[in-house]
Parts: structure tokens; C-alpha cells; sequence
């Protein structure tokens, strides 16, 4: 008996393709920018310009997946910078799935290699490969039309600003990172405000 992830899974086929293009032209469609670096992950939901959410998050050591894989865990290697790229991706779609549940993602990140593999161009290694099939499985489950578009990283600043802010667990970084936004200040310029906003406060940071 077919339920309905296997429906999805069967919708795939490309004789399914044309009818799949007349649902998505009324389907929402929303912007994600992810990152990933050695302190954690970071992404916003919408434009750099104007984005309706923030995402920030400590680098994890391994990823619970969600249904359809309950109780799965993907090991994440402090090394392997492409798997952290992806597990920002799927951590961003899982924080806001309510608001994506079928609707069209624009999704952009400076990885390159992730964006290859998760779009067919590249096998990539066997780790890397679990962690897109989970964020494929993720989509599918959610009713998502995923397009993953690489950027160069000049073009990522505010995802990437929002990752290197992640291991304070401080609310003047993430002010810092909502200035960094607004101003679009690059990722030099970006740290010395943090420290003029810590200065101004008059806070001496937590160690």
C-alpha cells in the first residue's frame, strides 16, 4: 500500500514532470541563505535586505534527523566543512518547515560542492551524500520545491556573519549580526562593530 512519502517518492518520475510545474506556479516561494563555519550555522529566511527570520545555531558533533528517518543520526566531522554547509540547510528548513510546508525554496549557499551533489552534477563522498538525501527527504515530506543555487561568499555575508556569532549563545552578537544586515557590512567590518556594540554597552564579555 502506497502512503503518502511514497507518493512523493513515485511523483519524481519524470512523467510526472509537466504536472508538477502547473502546482508550483501557484505555490509561495521563499528565500533561504545558509552557512556553516567553525563555530556554527547560520542562515536568514527571505532577502538580506529584508528577512522575516534569523537562524542561529552551535556547531553540532552529529544531526538527529526528523521523519521519514526517526531516530537516524548523521555524524558530523569537525573537518568535513561540506556536511556542516549542508546540516545549516537542513536545520534552517526544519526551523521554519511551518511557514515552507508547499511552497517553492530558493535556497543559496558558497559551497559549491554541496550544491553539486545535491543537484546530480557530482556523486561526492558517501557522508556528504547522506547529508543531501536528508534534506531531500526533508523537503519531500514537507511538500517543498528545493532549488539549491551556489553564491559566491562576498555575496553570502549576512548568513555568514550569523554563523561566526553562533558560539557566544550572547544576545549583543546576534544585535550585532541584525546590524550587519541592515548596514550589509562586510565580514572585518562586521567583527569591530560587535566589539564598538560590547564597548558601548559597557559589558565586559562572558568568558
Amino acid at each position: 500500500m502506497l502512503d503518502y512519502y511514497n507518493i512523493l517518492l513515485l511523483s519524481r518520475h519524470p512523467i510526472f514532470q509537466p504536472i508538477r510545474k502547473l502546482l508550483r506556479l501557484s505555490r509561495p516561494t521563499f528565500q533561504i541563505w545558509t552557512d556553516a563555519s567553525g563555530q556554527g550555522y547560520g542562515g536568514h529566511l527571505g532577502p538580506a535586505r529584508r528577512p522575516i527570520a534569523l537562524y542561529q545555531h552551535k556547531r553540532l558533533p552529529s544531526i538527529n534527523l526528523l521523519p521519514p528517518n526517526d531516530f537516524h543520526s548523521i555524524k558530523l566531522p569537525p573537518a568535513n566543512i561540506q556536511m556542516h554547509e549542508a546540516a545549516a540547510l537542513y536545520l534552517c528548513i526544519n526551523r521554519w518547515k511551518p511557514l515552507l510546508r508547499g511552497s517553492n525554496i530558493d535556497a543559496y549557499m558558497d559551497n559549491s560542492g554541496v550544491c553539486e551533489v545535491y543537484g546530480g552534477q557530482a556523486k561526492g563522498t558517501k557522508e556528504v551524500k547522506m547529508m543531501t538525501d536528508a534534506i531531500r527527504d526533508l523537503v519531500m515530506a514537507e511538500d517543498i520545491n528545493l532549488r539549491l543555487t551556489w553564491i559566491r561568499r562576498d555575496k553570502n555575508v549576512v548568513a555568514d556573519g550569523l554563523s561566526k556569532f553562533a558560539h557566544a549563545d550572547d544576545p549583543r552578537y546576534t544585535r550585532g549580526a541584525k546590524m550587519l544586515m541592515q548596514m550589509g557590512k562586510q565580514e572585518k567590518e562586521a567583527a569591530k562593530l560587535v566589539k564598538k556594540i560590547i564597548a558601548a554597552d559597557s559589558i565586559t564579555p562572558s568568558t
